[in-house]
């Protein structure tokens, strides 16, 4: 068996499953500042273009994130990101830590990106309803 393409960022790994999901999990305890957030863009967006190519969904695991500046945020709910990676939805997954909730309910309610997104606290429950965006 034949496993599924992956990357390694600094702060993450990204594997592609089902076809076009990108499976973003961060490392435990990881700071994002702009600095790391662009140059997780500049080493995923190759691997976006070469194996998947096409409109994208979104699986990013953020329950093991220390903290996201607003900068990073705002990039990741870019314009850019939105039309590069051609994105469908965006299940993030989190955690009752305050960290990642807060994370993940700024990321949404300030910077609004043009694509669905839902907070989940299982990977599970974040596959089913982007499956809902084929």
């Amino acid at each position: 068996m034949v496993s599924p393409p992956n990357i390694e960022t600094p702060v993450s790994s990204v594997t592609l499953v089902q076809g076009n999901i990108l499976h973003w999990v961060y490392h435990e305890g990881v700071e994002v500042s702009l600095a790391i957030a662009e140059e997780e863009v500049s080493l995923i967006e190759p691997f976006h273009e070469a194996h998947v190519g096409g409109p994208t969904r979104l699986l990013i695991d953020i329950r093991a994130v220390r903290s996201m500046d607003r900068a990073a945020c705002k990039l990741f709910a870019s314009d850019r990101i939105h039309d590069d990676y051609q994105v469908i939805a965006l299940g993030l997954v989190t955690n009752s830590s305050a960290s990642a909730a807060v994370i993940g309910n700024f990321f949404m309610k300030v910077f609004g990106p043009k694509h669905p997104v839902r907070l989940f606290k299982t990977e599970d429950e974040a596959l089913n309803w982007l499956n809902l965006f084929v």
